[in-house]
């Protein structure tokens, strides 16, 4: 890691970690690098189960990306809801057989608990691989927020999880979206996280409209409560870090545009996702990406290796 993001690392994140209030914020990032499909594969997995015509990329130009993709699981479930379901269970409950260092080291780190919007179990699978038993997992709408100070440190998947029981629900459709964030299951559970706990977000962009609205509501109050600060550790009021790739352009090199493509850092884009985050009381902190993202394996093995190399993990044989 170069000097800024190991400074970034130690000034920002290592100081929640010590405080047993920390929790690690999970999207499908980390999940695309275990060979779970992305959003938009699943949605077009989804609609050729479903006989739905596929999204085409015109439809993303002119529309924002979460509602083009909530839009459509809605008319697959509103085409073929068997169909429907079953595919999206399939496709995440399976077992991929691949790990991530970043996943082995985040189960070891000193987080109060984990938060995943992904239908996949790959925390699980990474709590067994590393600690050897069985995680406290739940999934919406059981989530009982007063779990996060137990051990094993529980997880959470708020949207759901992937069962071999396809009546198991799940959020991905827009009706779906509206029916959770509408709901005290999760309504509630959010509004204590968000609250009470400082937040480590990691293969996150939190561009679904609803997420955006609890965190709109909420930042506010946060603000008169206890001056939350997104760019450092506030002495009073939670903290809350998004770690995420940097923004890049495409820049051909000098010599009549002939040799290999290099990559320029967008800054207008980078510029624009930062006042994004800021807006929801969220600070960013930016690595260089990889096809693999590397840097966020050398991230948690950084911190991993900071904490001392050894997990704080206890095992109870239960999973919910």
């Amino acid at each position: 890691m170069d000097y800024g993001l190991t400074h970034d690392i130690d000034t920002r994140i290592r100081p929640l970690l010590t405080g047993n209030k920390c929790v690690a914020w999970i999207g499908s990032g980390l999940s695309k690098v275990l060979k779970y499909p992305s959003w938009k594969d699943a949605i077009d997995a989804m609609c050729g189960a479903c006989g739905v015509p596929p999204v085409i990329p015109s439809h993303l130009k002119v529309g924002r990306f979460a509602d083009v993709m909530m839009d459509t699981a809605q008319k697959c479930k509103q085409t073929n809801a068997t169909a429907y379901a079953q595919v999206v269970h399939d496709l995440f409950v399976a077992d991929t057989y691949s790990a991530r260092s970043s996943v082995d080291y985040l189960v070891q780190l000193p987080f109060a608990g984990y938060i995943t919007t992904n239908l996949d179990h790959s925390l699980e699978r990474a709590v067994r691989r590393v600690a050897h038993g069985e995680p406290s997992a739940y999934a919406y709408p059981r989530l009982p927020i007063a779990f996060m100070f137990r051990e094993p440190k529980p997880i959470y998947h708020i949207h759901g999880a992937a069962s071999h029981d396809y009546s198991k629900p799940f959020v991905m459709s827009r009706a779906e979206y509206d029916d959770a964030y509408h709901s005290p299951a999760l309504t509630s559970f959010l509004e204590q996280l968000l609250t009470e706990f400082d937040i480590v977000f990691v293969g996150c962009s939190l561009d679904e409209p609803d997420l955006e609205a609890v965190f709109e509501r909420i930042h506010p109050l946060i603000k008169r409560l206890g001056g939350l600060s997104p760019s450092t550790v506030p002495s009073l009021g939670p903290s809350r870090q998004v770690i995420v790739p940097a923004k890049t352009l495409p820049v051909s090199k000098a010599r009549g545009g002939r040799g290999p493509t290099i990559s320029a850092r967008d800054t207008r884009a980078e510029q624009d996702e930062d006042n994004r985050f800021a807006a929801l009381g969220i600070g960013t902190i930016r690595y260089v990406a990889d096809e693999r993202h590397t840097a966020v394996d050398e991230i948690f093995e950084y911190l991993y290796r900071s904490n001392g190399g050894t997990t704080d993990y206890t095992i109870r044989a239960e999973y919910v």
